[in-house]
């Protein structure tokens, strides 16, 4: 999943140039939600893992609008293409893009 963002750059007053910090608010309905990763990848290529796995997290309630957010950004230009990744872990220990 990936998103196109461009700071404001035609409302001048607005305008962003640079990241101090980026939320994400996701809904999402997985079980077990401990095996999910979620990963922020900035335009400049920096990784962010938003979401580490939780074996023991065995719980079956969603994530509906939940916030995560990342600092690991900062001072980058927020214009570009914004993508995440979700991964589960797998029986056999290897990820799988879901």
């Amino acid at each position: 999943m990936f998103m196109e963002v461009d700071g404001c750059q035609n409302n001048t007053a607005s305008t962003v140039n640079y990241v101090e910090h980026v939320q994400c608010r996701i809904s999402l309905k997985f079980f077990p939600r401990g095996d999910l990763r979620i990963l922020l990848i900035s335009p400049m290529g920096t990784e962010s893992v938003l979401l580490f796995e939780r074996p023991l997290d065995i719980i079956s309630s969603t994530f509906d609008d939940w916030p995560f957010l990342s600092v690991h950004y900062w001072g980058e230009k927020i214009a570009g293409r914004w993508e995440i990744k979700i991964t589960r872990r797998m029986a056999n220990s290897t990820a799988d893009y879901i």
